[in-house]
Parts: structure tokens; sequence; C-alpha cells
């Protein structure tokens, strides 16, 4: 069915007393909903007084059914994309948008480009023949293409073949679901497109949650900062579908979260900050989807010193060394606000030599904050598991397998936690380690810890991440880097220097100063942010 009748939503409406009882709160912020969706909560009745004629076209009448934000702008733009979470209505909206314009003779070719063939026919040629009236519904045409009845084309391609557009001369291109491309090949995929939209208006529309970031987002939010006009990105959040009911969106917020959450639902995006010492493009690099043989694995650990709300999270990560490559491979982030039982237990849990074999058996912990009582914890916790603990030097060897006996070592760094990471930053980027996420992008595994690498900037970024300090510690293990030599002074200097330049130059962009408190110099992040008054779902 192409489109929910009236008389559906009025009965829909009828039964969901706590939408009706606010109707208070539509009146107020009218502008938040469709004028079908208003109608319909403030008087269901009136679709009684409707002709039998009117009831049948209404449904095609499309901005009747569009929210406002829903509504592509009127005035000339080069890019425009709709980066709201799921159940927003993006492929609704853009759809109805270009079905529009291509009856009105407004288009001369249209090209689409997503992730794979399935997904090109599923969401965009599927959803251009939903919503369009059923007069001028346009009919499939080869093995990606669409025909209109006015005669006008639509040619489809997929981020796994990026050369097939390069040729091409189209005056609309619309992209679907970015974060999904195949990583290798979506940037110049995005490119040819990019450029082979140069016929009439030359306009690209795009679409996508932000479940991830890769450098084709990344480009059209930097096109969006340069020339907001031109480039525009309209935000929004799961909460603004006022037709979601709230048994769905209490089941979606449960569905997720952390990142997960604010990128799926929320619509936020979030980007590298400016001195960050990963990028995206390296960890995505990086990834792997699955581990070659390990000859030894190493569980991390930074402690947080307490669980309250505002409390660091204690980072955990398990990763072993490749047997034949020396190389790192990142296993499993188990970071979080854990107390300081719940973290050894989990250490112990992923180091126990008696259940996991001659591989495991190794711990590291930092002990800058809390001192004897990480090695403490662990040992308390390990004899109540039966496990014997040894605490080695610093510099000592690993001693040989003991089925008995934990062995951990504790950090006792000098220098700062920039400093510190330089090194496992470096080796990311030489592809000598490697996130093992075999289920990428449709369930990335470390996401939280790929934000806290590509937004902390060392000296200016307040808040400590635990989740990175725990993955320098596994990569500096596992690939031999030094931890504790002394503190550089020539360096600090220059970071003094460096910071500075990055605060005139955020001054001069007009960062507010809560930003500079923050340290978040270059956050481009936009959504994220449920806008007043249209949050009508929870």
């Amino acid at each position: 069915m192409r489109y929910c009748c009236l008389v559906n939503v009025r009965t829909d409406l009828t039964d969901r007393t706590d939408l009706i009882d606010r109707t208070d709160l539509l009146q107020t912020h009218a502008d938040a909903v469709s004028p079908a969706y208003l109608w319909s909560a403030l008087d269901p009745r009136w679709v009684d007084s409707l002709s039998p004629a009117e009831l049948a076209i209404l449904p095609w009448c499309f901005d009747v059914w569009l929210r406002p934000e829903q509504h592509i702008p009127s005035h000339k733009w080069r890019t425009c994309g709709l980066a709201g979470g799921r159940g927003f209505g993006k492929s609704i909206a853009v759809a109805r948008w270009i079905n529009a314009r291509v009856m009105a003779g407004l288009e001369s070719k249209v090209a689409f480009l997503g992730p794979t063939e399935d997904r090109v026919d599923e969401v965009q040629r599927q959803s251009l023949i939903d919503y369009a009236e059923p007069w001028q519904c346009p009919e499939r045409d080869g093995k990606l293409g669409l025909v209109w009845p006015n005669g006008i084309k639509a040619i489809g391609f997929t981020s796994e073949r990026e050369g097939r557009s390069r040729s091409q001369n189209v005056s609309l291109a619309w992209l679907t679901e970015i974060v999904d491309w195949k990583p290798g090949t979506r940037e110049e995929a995005f490119r040819n497109l990019y450029t082979a939209t140069r016929v009439g208006e030359s306009r690209v529309i795009w679409d996508s949650t932000a479940k991830g970031r890769n450098e084709v987002r990344t480009l059209l939010e930097e096109l969006h900062e340069h020339d907001p006009e031109i480039h525009v990105i309209v935000p929004g959040t799961m909460f603004d579908n006022p037709g979601l009911s709230t048994t769905y969106l209490r089941s979606q917020w449960g569905l997720y979260s952390g990142v997960r959450r604010e990128e799926e639902l929320m619509g936020a995006s979030y980007r590298e900050s400016e001195g960050a010492l990963w990028t995206q493009v390296v960890l995505d690099r990086a990834r792997v989807g699955a581990a070659p043989e390990l000859d030894q694995i190493i569980v991390t650990i930074d402690p947080a010193t307490s669980v309250h709300d505002t409390a660091d999270e204690t980072g955990i990560n398990v990763g072993g060394r490749g047997k034949h490559d020396g190389h790192t491979y990142l296993l499993e982030d188990l970071s979080g606000k854990h107390t300081s039982r719940d973290w050894a237990d989990l250490a112990i849990k992923h180091a126990d030599p008696r259940t996991l074999g001659p591989r495991r058996g190794r711990i590291g912990v930092e002990r800058k904050r809390i001192g004897d009582a990480a090695a403490e914890v662990l040992k308390s916790r390990a004899e109540t598991a039966g496990l014997r603990v040894r605490v080695i030097g610093k510099d000592e060897e690993w001693p040989p397998f003991d089925q008995t006996c934990l062995f951990i070592r504790e950090y006792s760094p000098q220098e700062s936690k920039g400093s510190r990471a330089d090194g496992p930053a470096a080796e990311t980027e030489a592809q000598r380690v490697h996130l093992v996420d075999p289920e990428y992008p449709e369930t990335p595994r470390f996401a939280d810890l790929e934000k806290e690498c590509t937004t902390y900037v060392p000296g200016v970024t307040k808040r400590s991440p635990n989740r990175l300090d725990a993955f320098a510690y596994l990569v500096a293990e596992l690939r031999d880097l030094r931890l504790d030599s002394p503190p550089d002074h020539a360096r600090d200097a220059a970071t003094a220097a460096r910071l500075h330049d990055e605060l005139q130059t955020a001054l001069r962009r007009a960062v507010t100063p809560e930003d500079l408190r923050r340290g978040e110099l270059a956050k481009a992040s936009f959504g994220g942010v449920v806008r007043g008054g249209r949050r009508l779902g929870l």
C-alpha cells in the first residue's frame, strides 16, 4: 500500500489517547506535524465530512501528509541531505520530491547511487514507485533503472562499482545509505557521480543515518559548513515523526545504546576533531572481518575512580598479537561504567587461563589514579575465582604460561595521555593494528571507542578517554612500544604552540566560550538534539 489513508490515521489516533490528550501541544507546535495528522488529532470526526472522491484522492496529496521538515528546500542548492534517524521519513520525502520534479518536466535524467543493487532496488526504485500518484507512476526499466510516463529515465549505480557513472550526464542524483557504502570504492563512486551530475540545475540529494562515519559523509558535512545555503543538511530524529507509536519508540530506544543510539535514532553525526590522533579513514582501513591465528591475548584496563552519573568509564580492551604478522588485533571493547569488582571480574573472565588456554592469562592495568588498589582488586577477585596472581615488573618479560596463575603488569606512565597514544596511533596508521569487526557496518562493535579516538584532542579535550587509554595500552603491549619514557618538554612546548594556534582559529570561527571549556574546538556535529517542541513521542 503506497500510503496509509486518512481513515486509518483517524482510527489509529482515536485509539492513541496519549496523543489525543495533547491537543494543546499540537496546537502550540502545529509546524512540527503534517496537516493531516494535525487535523485528525484535533478533530478525528472531520474526515466524515469528506466525499468518497475526496477520500480517494487525499492519500496522494503529499503536501498534506509530509511534515514541514520533509519538504525539500525550494531555493537553488547544489546538495541537500536528509540526515535524520530511523523513522524520520527520509525516503518518502525524497521520492515524493523527485517524482514531482520529473513529472513537471524539471529533470532530464536521474541517477541513483546506493550500497548494493538490492538496496538501490528496495530503497530508491521501490520508494519512487510507492510514493507516486497512480496516474503517473514510474515503471522499472532494465536492471536498476526507471522510466516515468513522460519518458524521463533514471539509471542506477552501486558504490561497489565506482567507475560506471563517470561518463553519464544527469540532472539529478539521489544517494542513499551512504554509511553502508563499500569502504574501498565509496569515495570514487561519489566523486564520479557528483561530477556526472552537471545538466540543468545539477542537484545531488542524499539521505543517511549517521551509523558510523566515512569520508563521503564527512565531505558532505564539510561542504555544508563552508556554504550551508548551497549545501543544505536537514537534521532530524526518530521522535520528529508523530506517526510512530509510543510502543515502537520505546522499543527502538531500548534496542540501541551509546553512540549507536545517538546515530541511529537521534541522527547525531560525530566528526573527527582537528588534532585528534586517529582519523576515521585510518580506523576503517584497519578493520578486518576476522582475526588470524594469535600467539598471545591480553586484557588491558584503565580503571575509573567511581561509577556516579558523571564519572568516566572504565576502559577494558581485549586483543591479541598475530602469530605470523605480529600485528595487533582488537577483539573486544568491554568498557563501561563498572564497579571495581565488576571490571575485575570481566578482565579475569577474558584472561582465565584455565578455560581459555595458553594464549591467555595476562592483564595490564593502569595504577596512576588508584594506585595499589587496581592490583589488589584483581588479586582478590582472582583468588575468589580460584586463581593465583603474580604482579610482574614493568620491563619484565611475560612469564611462561601457567594454568593456575594470572600475570599482571601495572602501568604508571609519566607521559600525558596524548603522548603515550602517539605510538599506537602511528601503528594504526601503518596498518599494523586492526579492529576485528565481522558485522560492520550493520552491527559495529567499536563505535564508542572510534568516537573517542577520532574526537579526543590531546591537551584540549577535558574528559578522560578511558576506552582510548585501554586501547593504547593494548597496542603498546602487543607491539612492544614504550609507555613510560620521561616527559619531553620540547614536545610539550610544541604542543602548547599548536594548541594556541587552534584556540585562535576557534575564536575566529566564533566558537563559544562553552565550546572552548569543553575542548570541542572543531566539533561539527549536527542533529542529535531534540528541537524544542518536536519531541512528540516519549
